[in-house]
């Protein structure tokens, strides 16, 4: 096969591939069929049939894109810096902006519609964004806790999925639940001003007791 039809068959399986990703989260699972991702696509059911074996495996292929772009959010810490309270406060805002994202929701949505298939692929998936913040985070404590600020021993891994789980409180799956729940910034800031002072002052107390 030459170069040229190479370039071409990646291009029309892209396009494919792209189209599915934008139709399972507009619709979900059960909502797509081959149909509506030929249509989507401007390719023929022949074609997609050509690169891909039924929906399912289009599925897969959507949710390992999908992992790919969340793999690529960056929330950032200063970890030199002085002041955890606001930066634990920066940190978890942009995280919940991250969490109440239209993408991030409808990926979501996606991942509890096949949570009851056998597949194993919406149950790791849904994992993957948090633990990875949940470790970053938990670095940073247990810098916190080199540093003296936080006593040592503290578990930084229960610490930091229990930030990141109040951070999040209720509006992640009130927003999945209800699309025109759309919470006012100054109503996140303040409630994660609010979780950031309970728990750098649990952290206060535990370093002095």
């Amino acid at each position: 096969m030459t170069g040229g039809a190479q370039a071409r068959k990646a291009r029309t399986r892209e396009r494919i591939l792209n189209a599915a990703v934008d139709l399972f989260l507009e619709h979900g699972f059960h909502g797509t069929n081959i149909d509506s991702v030929a249509s989507r696509s401007r390719s023929s059911k022949q074609t997609i049939y050509k690169y891909y074996d039924d929906k399912e495996e289009i599925l897969e292929h959507v949710i390992v894109r999908l992992r790919e772009e969340n793999s690529e959010e960056s929330l950032k810490i200063d970890f030199d810096s002085d002041d955890y309270e606001s930066e634990l406060a920066a940190f978890g805002l942009c995280y919940l902006h991250a969490m109440l994202r239209e993408r991030q929701v409808q990926t979501f949505r996606l991942c509890v519609e096949m949570a009851r298939k056998t597949n194993g692929l919406a149950t790791p998936f849904g994992k993957i964004d948090s633990e990875k913040l949940q470790s970053y985070l938990s670095d940073y404590i247990k810098r916190l806790s080199a540093r003296g600020i936080v006593p040592r021993g503290d578990d930084a891994d229960f610490m930091a999925q229990a930030f990141l789980g109040m951070v999040r409180g209720n509006y992640h799956l009130y927003r999945a639940l209800d699309e025109s729940f759309t919470p006012r910034r100054k109503e996140l800031s303040a409630h994660v001003r609010q979780v950031t002072r309970m728990f750098c002052a649990a952290l206060s107390r535990a370093n002095s007791s």
